[in-house]
């Protein structure tokens, strides 16, 4: 004999996907963006094969000495392991875009910066290297940094955006602060990619000293704005180069277009 009605309203989010490009579009070559591929298998060894064992030698991390062999020849022994058979790779996003933080956020950069870091991880995924990712920023509905451990499952680039695209431009935790608390943890001869719109003296040295440590390092700074082009930069290209750092710079000022018109 009656109708009723109720409406109620159920929120829902939509998180959005950022960009990603060919690296070529971003002015960093597609092949071997991060060095000889080569030469990191070389660096990068898989502690669960050993490959022999040698005289131990100054230098060599003890961890590695191998105590059975010591005990028959009675003098320390070193074991040799086989090269990883797949290289890991960790990013390292940063989503600060000024030194200070009441200098505030240039929101073009941070755009570019987390473009940046997507197309890095599409195409060292392509490229055969388990990909992890670590962000200066808080996981969704959590108290604890971004931090993906490197994979090459089928899901891994998907993780990857999800957390890209929750970054909201304010860490508290500078980046410098984040690499050195990561550092001891980095597997051995992993390679290292920053992505940052903002190049520190501090930041500089702490990946110098990775990579007298082993790690092949690549920088990529980003530029979005003209107001993040008059920023004092920590180094020069030709500098960091000299160190054994591959180093790019994305200046999207005048053909951020050309990035936006892509079509995926």
């Amino acid at each position: 004999l009656f109708r009723r009605s109720e409406q109620i309203e159920t929120p829902q989010a939509l998180l959005v996907y950022p960009r990603y490009v060919p690296v070529e579009r971003l002015g960093i070559p597609a092949r071997q963006p991060f060095g000889d591929f080569k030469a990191v298998q070389h660096l990068a060894t898989d502690p669960m094969r050993i490959k022999s064992v040698r005289e131990y030698a100054y230098g060599d991390n003890p961890r590695h000495i191998h105590w059975k062999a010591t005990a028959r020849r009675g003098e320390l022994q070193t074991k040799l392991f086989e090269p990883a058979a797949t290289p890991q790779l960790f990013i390292f996003c940063n989503q600060d875009t000024f030194s200070h933080i009441w200098e505030g956020i240039d929101p073009e950069t941070l755009e570019l910066t987390i473009t940046v870091a997507a197309s890095l991880a599409n195409h060292a995924l392509e490229e055969g290297y388990m990909v992890g990712l670590q962000v200066n920023a808080f996981a969704g509905f959590s108290d604890r940094q971004v931090k993906l451990v490197p994979s090459r499952d089928p899901d891994q680039f998907t993780r990857i955006l999800e957390n890209l695209a929750r970054i909201k431009g304010w860490s508290g935790l500078p980046m410098e602060d984040l690499i050195r608390a990561e550092r001891r943890s980095l597997p051995v001869g992993a390679t290292i990619v920053v992505v940052t719109g903002v190049v520190t003296d501090d930041m500089l040295d702490i990946l110098v000293a990775l990579r007298r440590a082993g790690h092949p390092i690549t920088l990529v700074e980003t530029i979005g704005s003209q107001r993040a082009a008059k920023v004092t930069r920590g180094g020069s290209g030709d500098a960091l180069r000299m160190q054994g750092i591959t180093y790019y710079l994305v200046d999207a000022i005048g053909r951020a277009m050309d990035i936006e018109q892509l079509s995926f």
